[in-house]
This record gives structure tokens, C-alpha cells and sequence, in this order.
């Protein structure tokens, strides 16, 4: 009886962690963006055709203007930025700021 309890209490804890899933930009609505597959929120604004890898991804208010601009290695673009010319961002950064190459 214990050892089926343990089991069953095992199970559910490993498919809690199974199933819980952490959502792009806390929540937020949004799209995978067609040039690399990155999240990009309904807030956001992207304009040309930029690089979005699909561990990345542009929330809040954030503007990402140019096909020069790449996103990628888990970073992310928040909050009211606006990114614009040849501007790479990678690394897992988060910029919440505006940035202009």
C-alpha cells in the first residue's frame, strides 16, 4: 500500500513538471514571428523583416525596425525599445532600452 502510494504521488509530481510550460513574455498574446520563428507579443511593432531566433522573442511595446536586426541565443526585447539598424542582440540579454546602429 505505501509503495503504491509513493508511486502515485511520484507520478503526479513528474507530471506536473511535464506538463508545466513557462509562456513567452509572461503570458502575453502573440505569434511566432516568420523569420526565425521567435515570439513576437500583438503589442510589439516589427517593421522590415528582422531575425527572431525561436528562443527569443520581442514583448510588451517593444519596436523592431530593419532586416539588419537580429535577435537571438534567448534574449529578449521588452518594455518600450526600439531597436533599429545593424544591431545583433544575443546572449540571453534583455534590453529595455532603445538601441540605434
Amino acid at each position: 500500500m505505501i509503495k503504491q502510494s509513493l508511486l502515485a504521488l511520484g507520478l503526479f509530481v513528474f507530471s506536473f513538471a511535464v506538463f508545466a510550460q513557462v509562456k513567452p513574455c509572461d503570458g502575453q498574446p502573440g505569434h511566432f514571428h516568420e523569420n526565425g520563428g521567435g515570439f513576437v507579443s500583438d503589442s510589439a511593432k516589427i517593421i522590415g523583416d528582422p531575425h527572431i531566433s525561436s528562443d527569443s522573442m520581442v514583448c510588451d511595446y517593444a519596436t523592431i525596425e530593419g532586416s539588419s536586426v537580429t535577435i537571438d541565443g534567448g534574449s529578449k526585447v521588452a518594455g518600450f525599445s526600439y531597436v533599429k539598424g545593424k544591431v545583433w542582440i544575443q546572449l540571453n540579454s534583455i534590453e529595455k532600452r532603445e538601441i540605434f546602429l
